[in-house]
Parts: structure tokens; C-alpha cells; sequence
């Protein structure tokens, strides 16, 4: 699978309980987490979606990636 053309969806944005993760295959995608100094928080792979409970996370700006495409993501 060609990941750099994967369109991918996080939402809600913001979020303070779970996150949505939703790719446009359905193929195995691998998620990479970085928080706002880019360390890696959490790197899974996931096919077609994914729901992540991040209410213990701390809260502030996360990154994720899914291929070449980066979305910001604000937890409150």
C-alpha cells in the first residue's frame, strides 16, 4: 500500500475521551503518536479504524501520523 496517498480522519478534535481514527483503504496503516516535542507516545497499526481511549492522556497537542499525513490533534 502506498501511504503516502492515504487520506486519513481523527476526530473529535478537540477530544477528551476517545479518539476516532479512520483511514480512506482498507488496508493495515501503521499510527504513530508524537507529543508536542515529538517523542513518540503510542504506534500501533490499525485497517479501516480505530478508537483510542485517551482520557488518561495528558492533556495538550499530540500529532498523528498515518503515512506522510500528520494531523494535529488537541486534547482537553
Amino acid at each position: 500500500v502506498d501511504e503516502l496517498n492515504v487520506e486519513f480522519m481523527v476526530y473529535p478534535n478537540p477530544a477528551s475521551q476517545n479518539v476516532n481514527i479512520q483511514n480512506s483503504t482498507f488496508n493495515e496503516m501503521n499510527l504513530t503518536i508524537m507529543d508536542l516535542g515529538g517523542k513518540v507516545v503510542y504506534s500501533t497499526s490499525f485497517l479501516s479504524s480505530l478508537t483510542l481511549n485517551v482520557l488518561e492522556w495528558e492533556r495538550g497537542i499530540y500529532f498523528f501520523r498515518v503515512g506522510e499525513h500528520v494531523q494535529k490533534v488537541i486534547l482537553i
